[in-house]
């Protein structure tokens, strides 16, 4: 936790122009030292289990509660958000087509006073059979 003292004042720009109004005496302000940063997943791996499962795994991320994995027939678009889990692995349901590639990708979070804070997503991986 840390507490700073800082001036306050407010500015106008009716004008268009801004005008700053005088500084206040200095007023405490405390910081929860909360500061949560959250790494974008890499070493994303994914196969054909069975003809129903898809195992994916990638780099545990240190600071995760867990992961998020997401789905497309798209590489590029069009994601949905199909399960959120702990670990850095998983199986999913999915029975692909002959032909057919599928793509995934991974994003980790943090749970912060109850807020849900997540990092950047994986690079998709496809599977195909």
């Amino acid at each position: 936790v840390q507490t700073c003292a800082l001036p306050i004042s407010y500015f106008d720009e009716s004008d268009g122009s801004r005008t700053y109004g005088e500084f206040s005496d200095a007023v405490a302000v405390t910081n929860s030292g909360t500061t949560v940063q959250v790494g974008k997943v890499t070493g994303i791996s994914a196969r054909v289990a069975s003809s129903t499962q898809i195992a994916l795994s990638w780099t545990a991320q240190s600071e995760a509660d867990g992961y998020q994995l997401w789905r497309s027939s798209n590489r590029d678009s069009g994601y949905i958000s199909i399960k959120s889990f702990a670990g850095n692995s998983t199986t999913t349901g999915y029975t692909l087509q002959v032909g057919e590639t599928v793509y995934f990708k991974v994003r980790a979070y943090v749970d912060v006073s109850g807020q849900r804070v997540y990092g950047e997503y994986s690079e998709p991986i496809g599977v195909s059979q």
